[in-house]
């Protein structure tokens, strides 16, 4: 799905990250209120920092809220050549 969304030819895109958020829900399932769009395949690890955390976690996800939609984006296409289009 996220590939249709973004206008992306690639299952696999190299993306600027930059210390943003792991998105993963409370109870460790997504429901239909909020959609993962793109996982992490890769991972940055900060000095004490845990391993594998961000692997396969969600890197952009899409959820409903009331009326509306709600796109959470944690690394940084606009900083990435290729990808401003995100």
């Amino acid at each position: 799905l996220g590939m249709q969304i973004f206008g992306l030819n690639s299952s696999q895109v190299k993306i600027v990250y930059e210390n943003g958020p792991i998105f993963t829900p409370l109870d460790g399932n997504f429901d239909d209120n909020l959609t993962p769009l793109g996982f992490y395949r890769s991972e940055v690890v900060a000095r004490g920092g845990e391993r594998g955390v961000m692997l396969g976690a969600p890197a952009m996800v899409l959820g409903r809220y009331g009326k509306g939609v709600v796109l959470a984006i944690s690394p940084h296409p606009e900083k990435t050549p290729g990808m401003r289009q995100i």
